[in-house]
């Protein structure tokens, strides 16, 4: 797993990780629910329908009461 702009926060990483399965569990990844270690690997009950693929993830900074994208 490679996320960029790079992130050193491990929460900031799985919270990206997290909003890709939420949109992306059903379609594009064989509906396999990933564990993700808050680095570089992802982890899945068997392989998933691709072997490399780029997803686009935006976050949204709560804290900010904005709504502003992270």
């Amino acid at each position: 797993v490679s996320i960029t702009p790079e992130v050193t926060s491990r929460g900031v990483n799985r919270a990206v990780m997290e909003q890709l399965v939420k949109l992306h569990r059903e379609s594009h990844l064989g509906k396999r629910l990933p564990a993700y270690d808050g680095r570089k690997s992802l982890y899945t009950a068997g392989p998933l329908p691709f072997t490399s693929k780029e997803f686009v993830i935006n976050l949204i900074d709560e804290e900010d009461g904005m709504g502003a994208p992270r």
